[in-house]
């Protein structure tokens, strides 16, 4: 059996890499290190970040990792040796969540200043205007074709489809947390043309 991870400072969260070879944990000292599970070594050393660690996960492939921070910032690093290959991808507020699009070419986030963004993973270009919510984006998550994604914020969820072609994603709902549609235009019905 692998001998236990450990940080020097306390662990926040834990990840398996899609293969499950790999995981990646989160350290309250603000550090990220991607471990070999079949024998309990660090890939690389833990790599420290500048503030509080929000979320962190694989790309699909598993090559990539994906760390948004209490700061903003949000970048992708290569899971072996942490070049850093994309961002910084910055929001106002303090980034909630990051999450890769089931390709593995977007990713989407999350921030404390009401918006969810979508961004190009290589190159951490912004790929359309910030969707703007009526609270904080505690969560952005894609749906597993990639074509639509969920960000519920403080006081309602916010679907939106048609991902795959931002600038014309005609085709949103928002949800209050009671349930009610207070906004629609013709609700995510199947796969929608591009």
């Amino acid at each position: 059996a692998a001998r236990p991870f450990h940080h020097q400072a306390a662990l926040e969260g834990a990840e398996f890499s899609p293969n499950a070879q790999w995981v990646l944990t989160m350290a309250a000292d603000f550090s990220t290190c991607v471990w070999d599970v079949a024998v309990g070594e660090p890939v690389a050393l833990p790599l420290a970040h500048p503030a509080q660690i929000n979320s962190a996960g694989f790309s699909p492939e598993g090559e990539r990792i994906i760390v948004a921070l209490h700061n903003g910032v949000t970048r992708v690093f290569r899971a072996r040796d942490w070049t850093s290959l994309a961002g910084p991808m910055l929001q106002r507020g303090w980034t909630t969540a990051a999450e890769f699009g089931p390709e593995g070419r977007r990713v989407l986030t999350g921030s404390f200043d009401n918006t969810a963004c979508l961004w190009d993973a290589t190159s951490g270009e912004a790929l359309s205007a910030p969707m703007q919510h009526d609270g904080p984006v505690w969560s952005a998550r894609f749906s597993p074709d990639g074509w639509r994604v969920v960000t519920p914020s403080t006081v309602s969820v916010r679907v939106v489809c048609s991902t795959r072609n931002p600038t014309a994603a005609r085709q949103r709902a928002t949800m209050t947390t009671m349930g009610n549609w207070i906004s629609t235009s013709p609700p995510c019905m199947g796969q929608p043309r591009s």
